[in-house]
């Protein structure tokens, strides 16, 4: 499962910016693909959005990353405890 940051371009707020998702993305065997996204209530300036992921430049830098990083951590005890189940995680 392929997990990764999205700005969401067609959203913006009365400030000009735009929120940031975590999109959870997976490719069966059989070519299908399927995919979900968390809203993680954090909006930036699409020109703070850089390769995936915020900008250091961008301001409440450390805030963000640090929200983010908690995000996944729960997402990855989330599917370690799927697997530990002995079944195969999914993005829904």
């Amino acid at each position: 499962m392929k997990i990764q940051l999205l700005l969401k371009q067609n959203e913006v707020n009365n400030n000009g910016e735009n929120p940031i998702y975590i999109r959870l993305r997976k490719t069966s065997k059989q070519g299908i693909r399927t995919e979900s996204r968390i809203k993680t209530e954090i909006y930036i300036h699409s020109k703070y959005f850089k390769n995936g992921g915020i900008s250091s430049s961008s301001p409440k830098y450390a805030e963000y990353t640090s929200i983010i990083s908690n995000s996944y951590k729960e997402i990855y005890r989330v599917i370690g405890e799927i697997k530990e189940e002995g079944l195969e995680p999914n993005p829904s």
